[in-house]
């Protein structure tokens, strides 16, 4: 019996992230785009970062959400609640 395929993995459209950046807290530009809309860190198989360079990636945009630096969620307007 034939496995399906997950169709969801087709559907994820890497981004364009520079491989050689230096991922650090500070760079809250880049960190930014490491984000979905709804503030969550994007997985690896969107990054294209290898496993260590994720685990560098989510403790920067922690750090840089302790500091206030980032989000930790999206604001919701209040026109969307009405």
């Amino acid at each position: 019996m034939m496995k399906k395929k997950d169709k969801r993995i087709k559907n994820l459209k890497p981004l364009n992230l520079d491989q050689s950046v230096v991922v650090s807290y500070k760079n809250a530009d880049f960190l930014k785009q490491c984000l979905t809309f709804n503030g969550e860190i994007v997985t690896r198989k969107r990054t294209k970062f290898s496993r260590k360079k994720q685990k560098v990636l989510a403790r920067a945009i922690k750090r840089a959400r302790f500091l206030a630096l980032l989000p930790y969620t999206q604001l919701l307007s209040t026109d969307s609640m009405e």
